[in-house]
């Protein structure tokens, strides 16, 4: 199963959790580049400006087409209670090859399930699992066990157990 983990992150929060959540999958990792600057206070207000508009912008990325994975884990972090302009703009742009999904998010507050529900709406499916991280609960660095269980929850089932080649058929006995 091929699985790509893109995310957005603005100050390397979402960043750490995708490069866990990757590294717990195997999947590859795509940053979503953006190109309006956002840096200092007035890139702050610029953030939660736009994201409170539902607006989108222009973004870059490695190139990897979304298209060619069985599932695509997005990440987020959460701007004024909705989701990052640049993960809307990535979205938008790739929302009709998005299948199967798996999404999660960082937050500030107790805002990531309405993003959750916003994300899905974008994508027009809901996920195979979700996360919401609040900062709180990152500060003392990435929850490791909530991050074992999403990934359970999205690796793909274990191959069933090989049976024995004298069952491959119903009227077939093991020879003594």
């Amino acid at each position: 199963m091929r699985i790509l983990v893109v995310y957005y992150s603005r100050t390397g929060t979402t960043a750490r959790v995708a490069e866990q959540v990757a590294r717990r999958l195997d999947a590859d990792l795509e940053c979503i580049g953006d190109r309006t600057p956002r840096d200092g206070w007035r890139g702050w207000l610029r953030c939660a400006y736009e994201a409170m508009r539902a607006r989108t912008g222009p973004v870059s990325s490695s190139g990897r087409d979304p298209s060619r994975y069985d599932l695509v884990v997005i990440g987020t972090p959460i701007w004024g209670g909705v989701l990052a302009t640049p993960v809307r703009s990535w979205i938008a742009r790739h929302h009709e090859v998005l299948d199967d999904l798996g999404m999660f998010c960082t937050c500030g507050a107790s805002d990531g399930e309405r993003a959750i529900a916003e994300l899905t709406r974008l994508a027009g499916t809901p996920p195979r699992a979700a996360l919401v991280l609040r900062h709180d609960q990152l500060r003392r660095g990435v929850p490791v066990e909530a991050l074992d269980v999403f990934a359970a929850a999205l690796a793909p089932p274990p191959p069933p157990p090989a049976r024995p080649a004298w069952t491959a058929r119903p009227d077939a006995q093991p020879r003594a």
